[in-house]
Formats: C-alpha cells, sequence, structure tokens
C-alpha cells in the first residue's frame, strides 16, 4: 500500500509525436507543449482541458511563407511573453512564429537567416533557446564548411545579432540566465561552454562530464548551472566554472530548478529525483513508464512539474506528495483484494505468490503471508471476519483474519477456481477448473461433500465415445439465509444447490436468445449462444437471485417458482410453459459487471446505476417471448447512499465518477466496503481509499 497517494495527478493526451518542449505560462493558468509534429496544444492548468491546437503546418493563404517553406517540422523552444497573452515558438525549420493563443491564430512569422546569410541555413537547427526576457533568441547552424554555429536573433524581428563560432559537433542543448548575461551550451563529447551573449565570446569551457551532455539549466539567481549526463548530474558555480557537486545517476535526460531556486527536478530513466540547493537528492519520485523524459518544467509557484515524454503524453506531478519510490507492495501485479467485513484489515493477493495484510487507517503493512507455490487470484473473508481463504491453483489456504496464522490448507487434485464462505462461516465452498464443487470444513479443513458442479456427460453421438463436458466453475455464492448456494460456471450455466444435503435443485441457463432448456437432459441445442455470468446476488428475503450476463442483460429468477416449475411439471415442460416461466430479464443500456440487493430488495446496485427490481419482479408472467427485455435501469429517488465502484479508471459512487485512476496505473482488481475502496495494480501497489459518501451524495442531489 503506498505511503501516500500518487504524486502523479493527471495525465493530458493528444500529441502524436514525443513531447520536446513543455512550458507553463507565467500566471499559472496555461501548459504549452510542442512535439516532433510541429504540433503546439495549450491546456487549462485547472482541468487539464485542451484549449488551442496550434500547428506549424501552416493553412493560412493570406500569410506570405518563404519559397519552398517545409510543412512540417518540430517544435524546439517556446516561451510564453510575460503578460501571458502571447507564445513564441521556434520550429527546426529556422522560423521564429508569434502566438495570439486567445484566437489560436500566429501573429507574426519570421524567417531566420543562416550562417551562410540563406534563410533557415543548409541544415535544420537542433537546439534553440529564449532569453528570459523575450528578446533575443539562440539557435544552432551549420554552414556550407559543415561547421557549426551559435547565432543569436532579436526575437522581435528576427534579424540576426551575432554569430558565435563553435564546433563541428553543434550543441545538444542551450539555456539563458535569467539575468540575460550568459548562454550556457551543452555537448555530445561532454563538454559546456559558457558565452557572453553580448560580446559573443566564451567566457569559460566546463570540462567534468565524460559523456554527451543532454539537457543544462540555470538557477533563478543565475548563480548556478546544472548539467545532465548519460552518467552523472553535475552543479556548477556559473561565474568561475567551478565544479560544486557531481552525482553519479545513469541516464539524466532533463532539468529544471524551481521558481524560488532551492530545488533542482532531474528525471532520469525511471525515476525523478528533486535536489535541495546544496545537491543532495531530497525525493524520488517513481516514474512508472517506460517511456524517457524529453521535457520538463515546474509550475510559477513552484508547487507542480510537468513532463512530456517519448510516448507522446504529457504527465503532472504534485511534488508536495510525499517519496514513493520505495511504495510498499506486491512485487507484482495484485490479481485479488478484499476488505473485511468490519473494516479493520485489507488483504492482496499477487502473482508474487504471496498474500499482505493491511491496516486500512494507516496504510501500514500489518503482515505478508506464504506459502503458497503458485499466483494467489482470489482472497475471500468470512462474515464472521475470523477466517481469510486466498485461492491459488494449487491450494487453498485459510488464516486466522486477524493475525494472519495458517489455520490450514486445503489440497486437491483438480485446480481450485474460486471460494466463497457461507453465511455462518461454518462451511467453505470451492469450485474448481473441471467443474466440480466441494464443501470444507473451515475449522478442520476435512471436505464434507464434493458435488458433480458443472461435470456433465455428453450424450452418445454416432461414432463418438462418451465424453465428459468439463467446465471450470467462476462463480460461488451462499444466499443470506445459507439455504441455498448458486455456482457459474464458463457455459453460461447457473445452478442451485442445497449446501446441506448437495442436492442440485435447478438448473438456470442463461442464452442470448432464449431460457428455454434443451429437453434432452445435459445437452444443449445449440441454437442459441450462452452467456457467460459475470456477477450473482441473492435477495435479503431469500426470494430472488440475479445474474449479471456478459450480454448486457441482468437475469432474475423467482427461487420459489422456479423450485415449483421443475417439481410439477418436469424440467422440459416447466420451461416451456409461459404462464409459469419464473425468470425475467432486463437489457441494460451498457454493459454491468458488479450487482448487490438493496437491504429492502427493491433495488440493484449496480456499477451502472440503481435498478428498480420491482419492475422486473412485478413484470406480467403472461407476456410474449422477448416482450420485458426493452425495461432499461431507472434511477431511484430513495435516498440511501449509493455504492462505490471502481469503471473505466474512475472510482465512482454510484453511475457518478469523482475520482480519476491515472492510466499509468491499470486497475486488475477492486473491492468496495462502505466508505472503503482497495485497488490492486498491475504495478504491484495496492491503493486504499476513504471516502466520505454521504457528502458524494449531497452533491450529486445538486446536479
Amino acid at each position: 500500500m503506498e505511503e501516500g497517494w500518487t504524486p502523479l495527478t493527471q495525465t493530458l493526451t493528444g500529441h502524436r509525436e514525443t513531447v520536446k518542449v513543455i512550458t507553463f505560462s507565467p500566471d499559472g493558468k496555461q501548459i504549452a507543449s510542442g512535439d516532433e509534429d510541429g504540433v503546439i496544444k495549450l491546456w487549462d492548468t485547472v482541468t487539464g482541458s485542451l484549449q488551442q491546437t496550434l500547428e506549424e503546418r501552416w493553412c493560412d493563404t493570406d500569410m506570405a511563407l518563404p519559397p519552398d517553406t517545409q510543412l512540417q517540422w518540430c517544435v524546439t523552444a517556446m516561451t510564453f511573453l510575460p503578460d501571458s497573452r502571447l507564445l513564441l515558438s521556434g520550429s527546426s525549420d529556422g522560423s521564429l512564429k508569434l502566438w495570439d493563443i486567445t484566437t489560436g491564430e500566429p501573429q507574426k512569422w519570421i524567417s531566420l537567416r543562416g550562417p551562410d546569410d540563406r534563410d533557415g541555413g543548409p541544415r535544420s537547427p537542433y537546439a534553440m533557446a529564449f532569453s528570459a526576457d523575450c528578446r533575443q533568441l539562440a539557435a544552432d547552424g551549420v554552414g556550407l564548411d559543415e561547421y557549426s554555429y551559435i547565432m543569436l536573433f532579436d526575437a522581435t524581428t528576427g534579424d540576426r545579432q551575432k554569430i558565435l563560432a563553435d564546433h563541428p559537433q553543434g550543441p545538444l542543448a542551450m539555456a539563458f540566465s535569467p539575468d540575460n548575461t550568459q548562454l550556457v551550451a551543452s555537448y555530445l563529447e561532454g563538454t559546456i561552454r559558457i558565452w557572453d551573449p553580448t560580446t559573443g565570446g566564451i567566457q569559460k569551457t566546463l570540462v567534468g562530464h565524460k559523456d554527451r551532455v543532454w539537457n543544462v539549466a540555470f538557477s533563478p539567481d543565475s548563480t548556478r548551472i546544472v548539467s545532465a549526463c548519460h552518467e552523472t548530474v553535475n552543479f556548477w558555480d556559473a561565474a568561475t566554472g567551478d565544479l560544486q557537486v557531481t552525482s553519479t545517476y545513469p541516464n539524466a535526460r532533463a532539468v529544471a530548478f524551481s521558481p524560488d531556486g532551492k530545488h533542482c527536478a532531474v528525471c532520469f530513466t525511471h525515476d525523478m529525483i528533486i535536489w535541495d540547493a546544496e545537491g543532495k537528492a531530497q525525493k524520488t519520485i517513481a516514474l512508472r513508464s517506460a517511456a524517457a523524459v524529453a521535457s520538463m518544467a515546474w509550475s510559477p509557484n513552484g508547487k507542480e512539474i510537468v513532463t512530456g515524454s517519448w510516448d507522446m503524453i504529457i504527465r503532472r506531478w504534485d511534488i508536495t506528495l510525499g517519496d514513493t519510490s520505495h511504495a510498499i507492495g506486491h512485487s507484482a501485479r495484485v490479481l485479488a483484494a478484499a476488505i473485511s467485513p468490519d473494516g479493520k484489515v485489507i488483504a492482496s493477493g499477487s502473482a508474487d505468490k504471496t498474500v499482505k495484510l493491511w491496516d486500512p487507517a494507516t496504510g501500514d503493512l500489518a503482515q505478508t503471508l506464504t506459502g503458497h507455490q503458485k499466483m494467489v487470484f482470489f482472497v475471500r473473508f468470512s462474515s464472521d471476519n475470523k477466517h481469510l481463504a486466498s485461492c491459488s491453483d494449487e491450494a487453498v489456504h485459510l488464516w486466522d483474519g486477524a493475525v494472519g496464522d495458517l489455520q490450514c490448507s486445503l489440497k486437491s487434485d483438480d485446480d481450485f477456481s474460486t471460494i466463497a464462505f457461507s453465511p455462518d462461516s461454518q462451511l467453505i465452498a470451492t469450485g474448481h477448473k473441471h467443474g466440480r464443487i466441494r464443501l470444507w470444513d473451515p475449522a478442520t479443513g476435512d471436505i464434507k461433500m464434493t458435488l458433480a458442479g458443472h461435470v456433465n456427460k455428453l450424450v452418445s453421438l454416432p461414432g463418438w465415445e462418451n465424453e465428459w463436458d468439463q467446465t471450470s466453475v467462476t462463480i460461488l455464492a451462499f444466499s443470506p439465509n445459507g439455504k441455498f448456494m448458486a455456482s457459474a460456471s464458463e457455459n453460461g450455466l447457473l445452478k442451485l444447490w442445497d449446501p446441506q444435503t448437495g442436492d442440485l435443485l435447478k438448473t438456470l441457463e442463461c442464452r442470448y436468445e432464449s431460457m428455454i432448456t434443451a429437453a434432452t437432459v445435459g445437452l444443449t441445442t445449440g441454437a442459441h449462444r450462452h452467456a457467460t455470468v459475470v456477477a450473482v446476488d441473492f435477495s435479503p428475503d431469500g426470494q430472488h437471485i440475479v445474474a449479471v450476463c456478459n450480454d448486457q442483460t441482468i437475469k432474475a429468477w423467482n427461487i420459489k417458482k422456479s423450485l415449483k416449475a421443475s417439481k410439477f411439471l418436469g424440467r422440459a415442460v416447466g420451461s416451456h410453459i409461459k404462464s409459469s416461466r419464473p425468470w425475467k430479464e432486463i437489457q441494460t443500456a451498457e454493459q454491468a459487471y458488479d450487482a448487490h440487493f438493496t437491504a429492502d430488495s427493491r433495488y440493484l446496485e449496480t456499477d451502472i446505476g440503481k435498478i428498480a427490481f420491482e419492475s422486473i419482479a412485478a413484470s406480467k408472467e403472461g407476456e410474449e417471448e422477448g416482450e420485458g427485455k426493452k425495461q432499461l435501469p431507472v434511477q431511484s429517488d430513495s435516498d440511501s447512499l449509493q455504492n462505490l465502484y471502481v469503471r473505466d479508471e474512475w472510482i465512482c459512487y454510484g453511475t457518478m465518477p469523482f475520482l480519476r485512476l491515472l492510466p499509468d496505473f491499470q486497475v486488475v482488481c477492486w473491492d468496495a466496503n462502505g466508505n472503503q475502496v482497495v485497488i490492486g495494480f498491475t504495478t504491484g501497489l495496492v491503493s486504499c481509499f476513504d471516502i466520505d459518501r454521504r457528502s458524494l451524495h449531497r452533491y450529486w442531489e445538486q446536479l
């Protein structure tokens, strides 16, 4: 479980190429990002919404373009003017553009002259930098002699002011000092040069890196320079050129000082490190992305960092949050998570073969339970909180629900697939991948009985031997009074059992087009496709059972009528008599994945909204086939609190999404209990949220 919620607060998507340049407006209201495709995007910092897209690929026929102008160029430099209304951009076609960010229209287009007095020069500039006062632009260029030059331009007129003799390789990065008295450039072979932009002379050459220097930046007071190399990060005295601090960190790519100069951020392949003024690492933030960071910038208030990456995604980081690089979690993806009924313990199971117990109040790891030989894909607490069951292919381990002591282990020659406790916690049911169901005594670990479950003998056909139809049991659930147990399998069958005797009471088929069972016992007709059952729940009064299916339906049965039809009419006949048909079906507008009855059995709480169950149960028994499927979920006017769900990267209160989960954190599993939500991620992290549902409900009512 993470020590704090991730510093990654938002991801902005829309670019189709690497985000090479990124910056905040001086008033902090906008983020500008430029990519390799020549596209600039403006984002609202409050909502993260896209406000404008500025195309470097010109289509304005009223604007005169230089002859042979190319229509696609990389954005290499950007800066807002002090009033935050205009944006200057430089691109690899050797041009300078001034944008009105309100209209998104260009106000000025200037072609920069190369070192041989030709527009743009013979090769596109790799590095560009604007001065702090936005009056000067530095750009590299290559002459006909294939020698590299740094050129200084008037950013207002585009007039070339000076040509600084450089060397054959050209700079990888450049930056002006905030007081505009120095220009620093970094190079492929590891050197750094400091120029006087007024005289054009070299002030100092800094030697200390052994490999290419990817990026350089000045401190806000112009006294220090930080440089990022393939192997090291160096801090220099800008006046003397002395090396102050050097730290060995591989693959440093982007650097930036905070506005107050007290911190410096450096992005590496997998981490972002925040340094203090003395060059000591203070905080490490896990980037959790395979793509390298290409650009970064601090917000004007110094509380946020924004990064642009090679994966075309912009990420926003709240650096006031705690260190998350050493967050405690699993070493592999989390496959199962559960909250104890009393809300005092959270359990998580993982592909790392362990079960972890957490304190939801503090987020502390209480215990790590070991013993499984394979990945743990299911965890479940008993209703009395005394037992915790963890399930892997080879075994089910029963632990003390409070302290985590191993009580017993359940073994089987058939791989386990799912588990469920009876309401009185006196039975534990296990489903198996070959269709069997077993009932166990959780106190001793002894098998009480084995049910045929979902193993059906197929009817013999000419030329074929008898075969067994074995399908994995996917869901097990007990009725609140413990009189019934339901099991679902991959072939779309829902079965009702008596858990005391092991008798099969009823088989309910979930089909796309019909609920009518074939006359031949154990052999389906093949005329209809089975719908997979994804969730099952009994009503608190024990009268109904519902199944959420993957065909966008929720199917409901009156248990008493279902059993009566089988008893008096026989399975084949009873299922054909419409007046006695015991099931109802509701077609949902979108796929549901979870459903629970409310305490009064009047409604179904689902992840797509609250459904009035009365409209299903009370519909006319004699309606024609297909009628009754047209009903849609209706919102209850009940003032009871909605359940919490995790859906489509959001935590939702009922159907209202209110907290977005970041795409970098892919959800594998989740559980909710009252105000608590626990989520397991592919990264191995487990996050728990304590949410005030009453406040959300008041907000919901105001919408």
